[in-house]
């Protein structure tokens, strides 16, 4: 059986003609499921093999060249794939499924920069147990909203929906780049979280370290992947914080002290020096 391709078509007119059809995957691997979500930019998205793969246009004539942003482990293949976008951010999400049908996930990985390059690989199942029953699902907007169904027994029985999304973050650490939590023009916009803000230090790119002296105040205290924070004679209030796996927190001064109530986190490393 010849192997399926995947294409794309589009139309000017509301739908009343159609130009000419484009072979966007064009190879010998098994091209399925596909998806399509508009930005900054179109990106159509499907399950090449065992990988999953993104093209994106400017004009819906010129597409850039496949960028596989998925794959399945040995032994395993695609099971569902998603894409959401807006302006230059995209979102994309997978599951994978294995010869005895047990499947992982959903994973996922974002682009800020219109699918030019991508974020490491995160597993959304956090801690929760149990694996996906089905693909997930992805709203298009900057902010990652992801849901699918989910099974803590493997049963369809037993099947809930899911949702992981990012928080509304008042204020955001603008880049991945060391600095002073002090340091207005660190933050996006230019000011420094006080008691009430919602925070985000989890700009994408090279890890990079949050300083923080003295005493704060935050309401909600997000921290991405590639983010460290270090306290140095600091007591930090925080109503909540969301923390990613193996997150680390290091911190100086015997004076020091660190107070996080609703604490999300699998594991939290606390290294101290005196």
């Amino acid at each position: 059986m010849p192997a399926r391709t995947g294409s794309f078509i589009h139309s000017i007119d509301a739908g009343a003609t159609f130009g000419a059809v484009l072979n966007l995957s064009a190879n010998a691997a098994d091209s399925r499921k596909p998806a399509i979500a508009i930005g900054n930019r179109i990106h159509v998205l499907w399950i090449d093999g065992d990988n999953v793969t993104i093209q994106s246009s400017l004009d819906e004539t010129t597409f850039s060249l496949a960028q596989q942003i998925g794959m399945a482990p040995p032994g395993e293949s695609i099971a569902g794939a998603s894409v959401g976008a807006a302006t230059n951010t995209v979102h994309v999400s997978w599951t994978t499924v294995n010869a005895d049908s047990v499947t992982a996930g959903p994973f996922y990985r974002r682009s800020t920069d219109g699918a030019a390059t991508f974020a490491g690989t995160q597993d959304l199942r956090g801690d929760s147990g149990g694996a996906p029953f089905g693909g997930p699902a992805i709203i298009n907007g900057t902010v990652a909203r992801i849901v699918w169904p989910h099974s803590p027994s493997g049963f369809a029985l037993d099947a809930d929906v899911h949702l992981a999304g990012q928080p509304n973050c008042g204020i955001s650490w603008a880049a991945p780049v060391s600095g002073n939590w002090n340091d207005a023009t660190k933050w996006s916009p230019a000011v420094v979280p006080v008691a009430g803000s919602t925070a985000c230090i989890a700009a994408d790119g090279d890890p990079y370290t949050v300083t923080v002296a003295g005493s704060q105040n935050v309401g909600q205290l997000t921290i991405g992947y590639v983010a460290a924070l270090s306290l140095i004679d600091t007591v930090v209030l925080v109503a909540l914080i969301r923390l990613r796996e193996d997150w680390r927190m290091s911190y100086a001064g015997c004076s020091t002290a660190a107070f996080f109530r609703n604490v999300k986190v699998s594991r939290l490393v606390v290294s101290t020096t005196m």
